[in-house]
């Protein structure tokens, strides 16, 4: 299969992206929900949903996801709604006592791993409430196809102003995957989860309309 060539984007090696497994599992299960059987990539749909965790310093940790919704195309628009789940998410957190919070966004694509025009758009609406979140974009044709893990986080670049705007040009984070010997509780715990919903035949992941369904 043909491919476009890759664009290059700047690397910003003084950060830092990290995510647990299981969140990361968590994302290919929802994007696993969507794919068509046997159709051509182009024709999976894309889903989208919050990274959950902590910043420290220029670090940021990714725990866990709120997995949000699907849509036809990797042009989604962040609307109002999503906006607002978001705050509800942190409001959530907050009222739980959590240290966590909402910091970046996750989309799976049909195409290429990009930062394209309208993830630029939707990502103003993010680092503009906070400079440090990110934009993380998986592509399940690379995670099978290249010697990778088929994703990249991104951010924007502020102008000599320190302002970030449509125009500004996008640079990638380095990122790395959590060892499981910092959270092995949870990855058993998890497992065990998805033993369960595989032999009572339930989603492995929902999305956040289907929270109160049975």
């Amino acid at each position: 299969m043909l491919r476009s060539r890759k664009k290059e984007y700047t690397i910003i090696e003084d950060e830092l992206f990290r995510i647990r497994l299981t969140a990361l599992m968590d994302i290919f299960c929802h994007m696993l929900r969507f794919n068509k059987k046997d159709a051509p990539p182009n024709e999976n749909e894309c889903v989208y949903g919050f990274l959950k965790g902590k910043i420290e310093g220029t670090t940021r940790i990714v725990t866990e996801v709120e997995t949000i919704l699907h849509h036809p195309t990797p042009d989604f628009e962040f609307n109002e709604q999503f906006l607002q789940d978001m705050a509800d998410f942190n409001a959530r957190y907050i009222e739980e006592q959590s240290l966590d919070r909402i910091i970046g966004w996750y989309k799976s694509t049909n195409a290429t791993i990009e930062f394209k025009a309208m993830d630029v758009k939707n990502h103003l609406k993010f680092q503009n409430l906070n400079p440090q979140y990110v934009g993380m974009i998986i592509d399940p044709q690379e995670f099978l196809h290249d010697n990778g893990y088929g994703f990249s986080v991104f951010t924007l670049l502020p102008d000599s102003g320190g302002e970030i705007n449509i125009m500004s040009g996008a640079a990638k984070i380095p990122w790395e995957i959590m060892s499981i010997e910092e959270y092995k509780d949870s990855v058993v715990s998890y497992l065990k989860d998805l033993v369960f919903k595989t032999m009572e035949r339930k989603k492995f992941v929902t999305e956040l309309s289907e929270a109160f369904e049975d």
